[in-house]
């Protein structure tokens, strides 16, 4: 059996990003031996079996999304980095087909990340191009916000103190503990201020 910094180094990643994935809860090792109930206590105890390490890394794959650059490599290219969690792969595969129906050059998806709790695709593009790029830019935005980050499930903006993220309700621990606002926010665009629930655009 492998600690969790061994079974980092083993596949690649960094322990951290290793105990991030078992927050999630979808993938586990062996051992979980939580610390008072705490993962990320110093004293809790994670172990990995050979058998382990193969479904950690099937689940690194496929947060990394290779498998989207394969099937839509003219326009997203192969070092592409998508820093979100592997529940949005619907809203990147729906962008890139989007982009690749504008006529001209491809565009170029270079990635994207998770920013208070949406995701925001970065690609570049012909001048004539931008604002057909910025539209369905903006309608990915909007739709991540319907989808849990994690799963892909059905979900909604979570407020909590130090973090907004997108989730479904069995992964809304990933933004505890929750603001008493929680749920009456629901947008945290770039611009503009927050969207509320009952249509107010403006500061929180």
């Amino acid at each position: 059996m492998l600690d969790i910094k061994a079974a980092a180094e083993r596949l690649g990643v960094s322990a951290l990003y290793l105990r991030r994935i078992i927050d999630v809860g979808d993938v586990l090792p062996s051992v979980v031996d939580r610390h008072e109930g705490e993962l990320w206590h110093e004293k809790t105890v994670i172990l990995f079996s050979d058998s382990d390490l193969e479904k950690f890394a099937a689940e690194i794959r496929e947060r990394r999304f290779h498998h989207v650059f394969e099937q839509h490599g003219f326009v997203v290219p192969a070092d592409a980095e998508f820093a979100c969690g592997k529940g949005w792969e619907r809203v990147i595969r729906k962008l890139a087909t989007g982009l690749s129906a504008i006529p001209g050059p491809p565009p170029r998806f270079s990635g994207g990340k998770e920013k208070f709790g949406s995701f925001i695709a970065f690609v570049s593009c012909e001048d004539d191009q931008r604002e057909d790029v910025q539209v369905l830019v903006e309608a990915a935005r909007k739709q991540s916000l319907r989808f849990c980050e994690e799963c892909g499930e059905p979900g909604r903006l979570r407020m909590g103190v130090s973090i907004a993220k997108t989730t479904c309700d069995r992964h809304a621990h990933l933004a505890a503990p929750f603001r008493d606002t929680d749920g009456d926010i629901i947008d945290l665009p770039p611009t503009g201020g927050p969207i509320y629930k009952d249509g107010r655009e403006g500061t929180e």
